[in-house]
């Protein structure tokens, strides 16, 4: 139910994922209409029509141009001004109507309208325009792309790649209780049947115990009497699941066309298996599919006799398997009634415990797909690969005065952290397979290291004894999530607190029972020893610290936003460094970070903090060694406190340290007043006497 509150995401034949704006997205590919009669129903803003002639501005509101499609009749489309014309591409792919189409081009006034530019910048575009859908030529990569579309629709109510956590798809109960328009479809306290869907339709006004969440899935709320959330899953998700629409599709082993085909427009070709047991022989050429002669044991390209030349693989397979036209048009249905929130594969997935076993079936496309499949590299930039940092800091670095700005910043974060997960977590995933050579090969394998697609992976290991007094391999495996906190919470703070600083691109992939450490490359870090880059911090736990002027006014700015307070420390090694050359005593340095936090000047200039797996308070809770004679409160140790764990690295959560803050603020409040009052009434007093 959470994804309500997220940006609904399109996908391109790429794989880019585009943030589309939720209500525009919902309102264009379900066309939800308001119950007429509903009580307390107000005509967003969006359904509002601008005044004709109006310029399209990036607050403008949104406004309704009409399509004509390849086939079929006109209908509305409702555009908002910042818009993609590629996100517009997607909705078309994903309507009913429209989605067989994957080869076209949009026209408004007869030009062609550019894929990758922003609706406002059309100025002939007005309310009520007229965009034409136009076929265009297919290439190789078209008609790969065609097929797996085509693929995915067929396959769109099975939910074995939700279950694997594959192309972006997750396992979703939205569609058990919320409905395409947004309302509930079950009743509560009443009026529930096995499976979370309601027996009755839901008034047209919710009442307070409708809107609130099921019982079930409340902390504390599931008992030996209620229904368990693991029958919610099995018959929701495996509904409508068992319809094919064709016995097989694949390459065929024809491929590729030779040269004086290729003259001829001859792509691909294909072969496939209807659900009627009739083999069909397919080519694959730049104007459509049709029927050719060719055998298992012959080949002979020349059309069929009486075969018709179709623009899409759905029109040929329909002309010739009323199978396929039967099972196709209900698993459309279907889908479309499915909440367009679980429709749309995210880049942000969620992998569930809990899924069922399924059947593994033959599908020659996903075994193509793995076979020659390019660990780690996007596959819109052929032949090279993504400077990770560059890409995070300079989003980050993006203009947010104004609102404006501000959308277009979040939504570029957005886009680029989620291309990195998706990289990273595939990487993580070859790394522990054995399908990546480490950069130190001859060292144990706990040891190992990894550089791929610009991406630095590590094992989550113990591997210099750096943590055996603090637990060892428990206390490395829990410093990675550390770690990630203190990269969260930089990240999370606005420029001004941050105060410039930057952190790596982090990401933690628990596979395997192995933790895997990714984080991008910072410039020129691998070009030098540790110790010549680290400039501000320790690189042995506190044996030699160094500070730079740089970082001590950055880093004083940051930590008064982490609610972090300044220290003074002294190096506990027998370095040189660490004493002063006339008096011989130690130096002392003040730090506002731990002493594992690192400052490093990369060579693009930034300053950069590392290892922050140190940035909350330590939990004296499980700690039974505290130092200078420290000891708990009566109360906790009547609880059974402190407590042994695996490792000396418990933390405080960061919600509890805001939580803290927060109360202590109030406290402050609430005795300023208290006493500001006393002083009124005393002065009160005092005027009354006199």
């Amino acid at each position: 139910i959470l994804l309500l509150n997220r940006e609904c995401m399109a996908v391109d034949q790429n794989q880019n994922c585009i943030p589309v704006d939720d209500g525009v997205a919902a309102q264009r590919r379900a066309k939800v209409l308001d119950e007429p009669g509903s009580p307390e129903q107000e005509q967003p803003e969006c359904d509002k029509e601008p005044p004709a002639g109006a310029d399209l501005e990036l607050q403008a509101p949104g406004f309704v141009v009409k399509l004509v499609p390849i086939s079929g009749d006109p209908f509305d489309l409702q555009l908002n001004a910042t818009e993609l014309i590629q996100e517009i591409h997607q909705v078309l792919m994903d309507r009913e109507e429209t989605c067989q189409f994957t080869c076209f081009s949009l026209h408004l006034d007869g030009k062609r309208m550019d894929n990758f530019a922003e609706v406002k910048s059309f100025s002939g575009l007005r309310n009520g325009s007229t965009i034409k859908m136009l076929e265009e030529p297919y290439t190789v990569r078209e008609v790969r792309t065609h097929m797996r579309h085509v693929r995915d629709l067929m396959t769109s109510l099975d939910q074995r790649e939700a279950f694997h956590g594959e192309k972006g798809c997750s396992v979703s109960l939205l569609d058990s209780y919320v409905t395409e328009s947004g309302s509930l479809v079950r009743e509560q306290p009443k009026g529930s049947r096995p499976g979370g869907r309601a027996s009755s339709p839901p008034p047209s006004v919710p009442s307070e115990s409708e809107v609130l969440p099921p019982d079930e899935s409340l902390p504390g709320r599931l008992s030996a009497e209620s229904q368990p959330l693991l029958h919610v899953i099995g018959p929701e998700v495996a509904a409508g699941g068992d319809l094919s629409c064709v016995a097989e599709m694949e390459m065929s082993h024809w491929n590729p066309p030779p040269n004086h085909r290729r003259l001829k427009g001859d792509l691909l070709y294909i072969r496939a298996r209807t659900l009627e047991d009739k083999e069909l022989s397919i080519t694959a050429s730049t104007k459509g599919f049709f029927l050719n002669k060719t055998t298992a044991t012959r080949f002979d390209p020349a059309p069929l006799e009486g075969a018709t030349l179709c623009y899409t693989l759905v029109e040929l397979f329909s002309g010739l398997s009323p199978g396929f036209r039967r099972n196709f048009n209900s698993i459309q249905k279907k889908r479309m009634a499915k909440n367009v929130l679980t429709r749309v594969p995210t880049s942000v997935q969620s992998w569930s415990w809990i899924v069922p076993r399924t059947e593994h079936t033959a599908d020659q496309l996903r075994a193509e797909d793995a076979w020659l499949y390019r660990l780690g590299y996007e596959e819109h930039i052929l032949g090279q690969t993504r400077d990770w940092n560059e890409e995070l800091q300079s989003t980050r670095e993006m203009p947010s005065g104004t609102r404006a700005e501000r959308v277009t910043r979040e939504r570029a974060i957005y886009k680029t952290y989620s291309d990195f997960v998706s990289a990273a977590t595939r990487g993580a995933v070859s790394v522990v397979d054995g399908n990546m050579m480490p950069i130190n090969p001859g060292e144990s394998s706990r040891t190992h290291m990894f550089i791929y697609n610009n991406i630095f992976f590590s094992l989550g290991f113990d591997v210099k004894d750096h943590y055996k007094a603090l637990g060892g391999d428990a206390a490395a495996y829990v410093a990675c999530g550390h770690d990630l906190k203190g990269v969260r919470a930089v990240a999370e703070l606005d420029v001004s607190q941050s105060a410039g600083l930057c952190t790596l691109g982090t990401v933690i992939v628990d596979y395997r029972g192995f933790r895997v450490a990714c984080q991008t490359i910072m410039p020129g870090v691998l070009d030098k020893e540790q110790e010549e880059s680290v400039v501000h911090g320790s690189i042995d736990f506190g044996s030699r610290l160094v500070t730079s002027p740089a970082y001590l006014p950055k880093l004083e700015k940051l930590s008064r936003a982490l609610k972090c307070r300044p220290h003074v420390m002294v190096a506990g090694g027998d370095h040189p460094s660490s004493f002063h050359p006339e008096t011989g005593l130690r130096k002392e340095h003040v730090m506002h970070t731990s002493t594992e936090c690192k400052g490093i000047i990369g060579n693009d200039g930034r300053h950069y903090i590392l290892d922050l797996l140190r940035m909350f308070p330590a939990d004296v809770n499980f700690l039974p060694d505290l130092e200078d004679g420290e000891e708990l409160v009566n109360s906790m140790k009547e609880l059974g406190f402190p407590r042994n764990h695996p490792h000396k690295l418990p933390q405080l959560r960061p919600e509890l340290v805001d939580a803290f803050v927060d109360s202590r603020y109030l406290a402050f409040v609430s005795h300023a007043t208290s006493m500001v009052m006393q002083q009124q009434q005393q002065q009160q007093q005092q005027q009354q006497q006199q």
